[in-house]
């Protein structure tokens, strides 16, 4: 499939802190996360640990495991564009601040490519805001266009941005994350994976 991309800018610190190596390294991206912010780091990482648990409970293979582990890693690199302003901000995005926040997926698909990113981690950066209704960014793919491995994932992602602090909300429990996940089986998330994560995870 071709992807609609559009021309990004970066400015100059931030195309340095980007490419500057000109080639992939885990530790690199989580240094890059950390120089833009810690909310942004931490929840990659952790978003890699639930992604790899949940891998684990399905069985999967040990490149499986650790391609959902760096996934969690890479999966927002994208943000390192987007202005602190819009990414830190306290209270809800207006529509324009928003747009510019649903940059980051394709934004983080040009920065992987650049530094010659393992491809297989390419889909989970640029895919993980995709839904099974067609209604996610930024290609609107639905069903079983969003491969199986990024519908999972996604449900990873968004069960760790529910149930840790941002700027603008107070964390969620456990038991209120489950049912928002719970309420978007079938329409953001894949329904039977949503089922087998609060099986087999919790």
């Amino acid at each position: 499939m071709a992807l609609p991309l559009k021309r990004i800018h970066m400015n100059t610190m931030q195309q340095k802190l980007s490419i500057s190596k000109n080639e992939f390294d885990i530790n690199t991206i989580i240094n890059m996360l950390k120089e833009k912010d810690d909310i942004t780091k931490n929840h990659s990482i952790m978003v890699g640990v639930y992604a790899k648990k949940f891998g684990e409970k399905l069985g999967f293979s040990s490149d499986d495991l650790q391609e959902l582990e760096y996934a969690g890693i890479v999966h927002d690199i994208g943000k390192i564009i987007i202005p602190d302003e819009i990414l830190l901000k306290k209270s809800k995005l207006i529509n324009n601040e928003y747009e510019i926040m649903k940059r980051h997926s394709l934004a983080g698909y040009k920065i992987l490519k650049e530094m010659k990113a393992p491809r297989s981690l390419l889909p989970y950066v640029l895919y993980h805001h995709e839904r099974i209704d067609g209604k996610g960014y930024p290609l609107g793919l639905r069903e079983r266009e969003i491969p199986y491995k990024v519908r999972l994932f996604s449900i990873c992602d968004a069960y760790e941005a529910m149930t840790g602090d941002r700027p603008y909300k107070v964390a969620l429990s456990k038991q209120e994350a489950l049912e928002r996940l719970r309420l978007g089986a079938g329409s953001q998330f894949d329904q039977e994976l949503v089922g087998l994560f609060i099986r087999l995870c919790f």
